[in-house]
């Protein structure tokens, strides 16, 4: 990020230099697409939406694995 001089959402999405395109995961996609968006408002909401979205993929995997 430093060297390129981007932000976070541009180190993600990129065209050419994100890292986020070496993995084809919508829901990866999907998450850091929302914690990206919810930086813009501040950590505390990032860390809030990080903490919903486990939440939910924890309840998720559980729900699978039955």
């Amino acid at each position: 990020m430093n060297r390129l001089s981007m932000g976070f959402e541009d180190s993600l999405f990129h065209p050419v230099t994100a890292r986020l395109k070496d993995y084809p995961s919508a829901l990866i996609h999907t998450i850091m697409k929302s914690v990206s968006g919810t930086l813009e408002r501040g950590s505390k909401y990032a860390a809030v939406t990080m903490l919903t979205i486990a939440t939910y993929l924890r309840t998720m995997r559980s729900t699978q694995e039955r």
